[in-house]
């Protein structure tokens, strides 16, 4: 069983072009809640659920390859996010890996800090 924080970053943004991948304080946006995400100490795997080679590629020179691409169809404006998570999370079922606690962090929050995390998580464990 792990523990596996889920990133959305879809590429077809539409009020901020290619936001996920701009520089935001000297690194790609994607790059901050990545490194929060790590830095927390509490995921086992960061997931970063992507159609986009781009963002991708963000992810993977982070040390995050994303395991799996998203589907298209699963891409777009309209798509809810919670369907984005459960795809994630029957992706790693279906590679035999067990999920037993998933975070959903957004690739824009960029000021998310390691504390942040870990305090949502001992609250979510005391509740």
């Amino acid at each position: 069983m792990i523990t596996l924080a889920i990133i959305p970053a879809r590429g077809g943004s539409k009020r901020i072009v290619r936001k996920n991948v701009r520089t935001f304080f000297g690194a790609p946006m994607l790059a901050h809640p990545l490194r929060a995400a790590a830095a927390s100490g509490i995921f086992d795997e960061i997931h970063v659920s992507t159609n986009d080679p781009e963002i991708a590629s963000v992810a993977r020179a982070e040390g995050f390859a994303p395991r799996f691409a998203r589907e298209d169809a699963l891409s777009d404006d309209m798509t809810p996010i919670r369907t984005v998570v459960h795809n994630a999370m029957l992706a790693h079922n279906t590679e035999g890996i067990q999920v037993d606690t998933v975070a959903l962090i957004y690739a824009t929050a960029a000021l998310l800090e390691p504390n942040d995390i870990i305090t949502a998580h001992d609250a979510f464990l005391d509740d």
